[in-house]
């Protein structure tokens, strides 16, 4: 097996935050669209728009995101790696909670439902 110098290189926080990352890859727009006749399409799409949202924020404020989670629920990391799969699973499951309470609905088993196939 060939190793590149890459293979070897740590990577900070913001660099495993995007390597959780789903839907955000660097954009600087949302791509996803709302407007689809389609009900169940329509869902994805705005589960998809609003996670993308998440995603971008988390990567653009992982101070104030690793702020959050320390105030809310304290703790101490291993690594890099640890602490950015927290923030990501504590900044998608606040945005599942304000979308829930904003709609009424849970967007919970279809993020899972969709999950499964983005991996």
């Amino acid at each position: 097996m060939k190793y590149t110098r890459l293979c070897f290189t740590p990577q900070g926080l913001e660099e495993n935050i995007l390597s959780l990352c789903k839907l955000y890859h660097g954009e600087g727009s949302n791509p996803y669209d709302v407007d689809s006749p389609d009900r169940e399409e329509r869902m994805v799409q705005f589960l998809k728009y609003h996670l993308f949202d998440a995603e971008k924020d988390l990567s653009d404020n992982p101070t104030r995101w690793k702020y959050l989670l320390l105030q809310e629920r304290g703790g101490a990391f291993t690594s890099e790696q640890h602490l950015a799969k927290l923030l990501y699973d504590f900044c998608i499951g606040k945005k599942l909670s304000m979308m829930k309470d904003s709609t009424g609905y849970d967007f919970r088993p279809l993020m899972e439902k969709m999950s499964r196939t983005l991996v």
